[in-house]
């Protein structure tokens, strides 16, 4: 791994968690609350059809509205905005339940909230 990849790990190490830090800022127990585990962080880079990302992270959520098998996914975009996806993952096939785009942080736990809880 060359100093650019090592840098481009670091930052998505970074960006994961902030992204936490930023949930827990405004309700501290909803990770809790939506059973998150299994978290992996993205680091800095393309992410093919999503563009190029500064990070996010990865993590397993069990909703009110959420089946076994949902992951509740985060990037950091370019326009310091975040990239909400939720989808599932069922007999090795993932179908995406919704995206949002242009999150800010101060609606970041809200948002994934009324995905999956609401």
């Amino acid at each position: 791994m060359n100093t650019s990849e090592k840098e481009q790990v670091k930052n998505g190490q970074l960006v994961a968690k902030t992204i936490i830090q930023q949930i827990k800022a405004t309700d501290f127990w909803a990770l809790g609350s939506w059973g998150a585990k299994n978290y992996v962080f993205y680091r800095e880079g393309d992410q093919g059809k999503y563009g190029y990302i500064l990070g996010g992270i990865q993590f397993d959520v069990n909703g009110a509205k959420c089946k076994r098998g949902t992951k509740v996914i985060v990037f950091l975009m370019g326009d310091d905005t975040y990239k909400v996806r939720i989808v599932r993952v069922y007999n090795s096939e993932l179908t995406e339940i919704k995206t949002v785009d242009n999150v800010y942080c101060d609606e970041l736990m809200s948002t994934i909230d009324e995905i999956i809880e609401r």
